[in-house]
């Protein structure tokens, strides 16, 4: 039988004014609440509303939930969680998942204290959607930044790298070894900036536009990108067609991918099979056949200063030496760039494919190029384990083309290692450098390539892995997947990331706890933690407003803008807070991790906005406002 919100109202307050517990706390003069942590945007409607509170009281403690006008509209009393390790406080929660009232400036009232402001809506997170999609166009290389798609005119520009016709790194490395350049120049104007410097990584940037696309691919299982609010004005763009602003922002990136690719017929020069660079030591190079293989990255041979305009980044650029992992990066994405495009765009669709099936033969034929952080100017994405690369790669190709080598062969490459953990049930967490459960997520969105017991087989799977990360947020007070190992660069993309799986897990599933779970990391990212910190720019009462970014600088330019609406920070780090200030906060956070974090553009390894991280933010956002028919308070 549903209840009424006055009849919430009245059983609560009878509920209170009959408990000894939560008369005694609030009637006490030592009642005592340190904060209270809150999203501090929005709840929906349908979904769970919880908050945090610090207190030392071990019994529960009654708390009103008032109105913009100050009335009273629920009452209840927290339940006791104990202390936290992650945070280092002792915690109640707060559930008021029955009140569904839509309305503006609630705040939550517990002893003497006021929660920040929040509002509940039907889509809380659609403005947030929107920015954190923007966030990309903003990021563009190549090209102006007009006032019209910028939207807050202070993010319009002229363009950086308008012309990026460039050569292979000559000079030497960190270990002194000297690479001697290649006879081939690349046009790879285009792409997005990596983070806040302006570099442009394969890596990472092929992730993120896959990421993109999957959004894009998702939706259109569930009936169209159109249909279900991500149509051409959703996010209005340069591109003059009818299409998505996922698509069309996710191609911008892709065209840039495919522009890194070696052409047929040169030799480039590599570091072939794993070398030890840990003590400074030259490294062996060779020159290589490099049709087809692809470059790791575009950067300057030195770091750019702070603060710097890009179109006053004017140093030298190089290419920097091809990897497999950037190769098997492009194969992956540009697979399925190809199916998403085939009737979309054929003539593009088939560039995509072209460089799919090229890519993914050359990492066959170079297993081990890999990539190690040895030059200056930029970031390493070193990665030493490419299994997981070589199945994504194969499992993408499959699901576009039909052909079943590409799996068959899988156990001839380093993808055997990765058929081996798939077996076991040992797939890993995603990041960058790992890629282990994306063609879980592959077989998925392409029923028509797989049969119905493969696509159960990786339902099952990526069900189990969800549960999981249920396991571990129900292993601290503000119930997000992850434990105190997992506080490294970037630990907010990483929660977004586990965000999508526990997304899909609901898709398959269609039980609430999995969304509920969903909502509970946008609760965490919007300050439901214990900074009270929303670590989402423009989102929130404390929001980030200083990331560590060249352009969006105004902590030490003023005439530069703050960083932009929708930017998610890194977040929390104690594994490699390298940085002077992430350094002088381990002194007192290391056995605290979830507190190590500040606002402060010094501190890249913790407050750095990335697109690797921006592009789950919007993969997420979207999936909450289109997955509202499972949407349920049942569960607290």
């Amino acid at each position: 039988m549903k209840i009424s919100a006055m009849g919430a109202l009245s059983l609560t307050l009878i509920a209170a004014l009959n408990s000894p517990e939560s008369r005694s706390e609030n009637n006490s003069s030592s009642c005592n609440v340190t904060r209270i942590f809150l999203n501090q945007v929005g709840y929906e409607t349908t979904a769970n509303k919880r908050a945090t509170i610090s207190s030392p009281f071990k019994t529960p403690i009654n708390w009103e939930l008032k109105d913009e006008t100050g009335t009273i509209v629920l009452t209840g009393h927290s339940n006791v969680l104990g202390y936290d390790n992650l945070s280092g406080f002792n915690t109640h929660s707060i559930s008021f998942s029955q009140f569904k009232n839509v309305g503006t400036n609630y705040r939550l009232h517990v002893c003497d204290q006021a929660s920040e402001p929040f509002n509940i809506s039907p889509t809380p997170f659609a403005a947030l959607a929107e920015d954190s999609l923007r966030f990309f166009y903003l990021m563009r290389s190549g090209t102006p930044i007009s006032k019209e798609y910028a939207i807050l005119p202070q993010y319009a520009r002229p363009a950086g790298h308008p012309s990026s016709q460039l050569s292979c790194f000559i000079g030497r490395d960190r270990t002194k070894t000297k690479w001697k350049g290649c006879k081939y120049e690349l046009n790879v104007v285009g792409g997005w900036y990596d983070a806040g410097d302006y570099g442009k990584y394969v890596v990472n940037g092929a992730l993120s536009a896959w990421t993109l696309q999957n959004a894009y691919e998702r939706l259109n299982l569930l009936g169209g990108a159109d249909k279900l609010g991500w149509d051409k004005n959703r996010v209005p763009l340069p591109e003059k067609n009818d299409l998505s602003p996922l698509l069309n922002e996710a191609r911008w990136e892709m065209e840039f991918l495919l522009k890194m690719q070696v052409p047929d017929g040169y030799k480039t020069q590599a570091a072939l099979g794993l070398q030890n660079v840990t003590k400074g030591k030259k490294i062996k190079i060779s020159e290589i056949n490099g049709s087809g293989l692809v470059h790791h990255k575009v950067h300057e041979n030195q770091w750019l200063g702070m603060p710097l305009r890009p179109e006053d980044a004017n140093q030298k650029r190089y290419l920097y030496p091809v990897s497999t992992a950037a190769t098997l990066n492009l194969a992956a994405s540009a697979a399925q760039c190809a199916r998403i495009w085939k009737s979309i765009d054929p003539e593009f669709s088939n560039q995509c494919l072209t460089a799919a099936v090229k890519a993914y033969q050359a990492a066959k034929n170079n297993p081990d190029i890999y990539a190690y952080d040895i030059f200056e100017g930029g970031g390493g994405y070193e990665d030493s384990d490419l299994s997981d690369e070589f199945a994504w790669a194969a499992f993408e190709l499959f699901s576009t083309t039909g052909n079943s080598e590409y799996i068959k062969q899988l156990k001839d490459t380093p993808g055997k290692d990765w058929l081996i953990r798939y077996k076991n049930n040992q797939l890993k967490a995603l990041y960058w450098a790992n890629t282990d459960i994306l063609p879980l997520l592959t077989i998925l969105v392409s029923p028509h390539a797989y049969g119905a017991k493969d696509t159960q087989q990786a339902s099952e799977k990526l069900v189990s892995i969800a549960d999981t990360y249920l396991s571990s947020a129900n292993n601290n007070s503000f119930l997000i997947p992850l434990d105190a190992s997992e506080f490294n660069w970037g630990s907010n993309g990483a929660l977004l990331n586990k965000a999508m799986i526990l997304a899909y897990a609901g898709e398959i599933t269609e039980n609430p706890v999995y969304r509920n779970a969903v909502i509970n990391v946008m609760n965490y990212l919007l300050g439901n933690n214990p900074l009270s910190q929303s670590y989402i720019a423009g989102y929130g009462s404390t929001t980030l407003k200083n990331a560590h970014h060249r352009f969006w600088a105004a902590a030490i330019d003023k005439s530069l803008p703050a960083t932009a609406p929708g930017s998610l920070s890194g977040g929390p780090n104690v594994k490699s807070a390298v940085d002077e200030v992430a350094q002088a906060l381990l002194k007192a956070c290391q056995n605290t991790p979830m507190t190590c974090w500040k606002d402060d553009y010094k501190a890249y390894s913790l407050n750095e906005v990335a697109i690797n991280w921006n592009a789950p933010l919007t993969w997420v956002t979207s999936y909450i406002e289109t997955s509202l028919s499972y949407a349920s308070t049942t569960h607290p």
